[in-house]
């Protein structure tokens, strides 16, 4: 029986609009820190 696999490669990239600030500094590390968990959970590379 044959297989094929594939990988699909995203690249994401988050800007607003005139790049306006929108993440408060004091919650941007937690911020980022549950976005690359859920990352690591759904089994998504570095």
């Amino acid at each position: 029986m044959s297989h094929s696999f594939t990988k699909l490669w995203i690249h994401t990239i988050l800007e607003t609009k005139n790049r306006q600030e929108l993440i408060d500094y004091a919650i941007e590390k937690q911020l980022y820190d549950c976005i690359r968990e859920e990352l690591n959970e759904l089994g998504c590379p570095r």
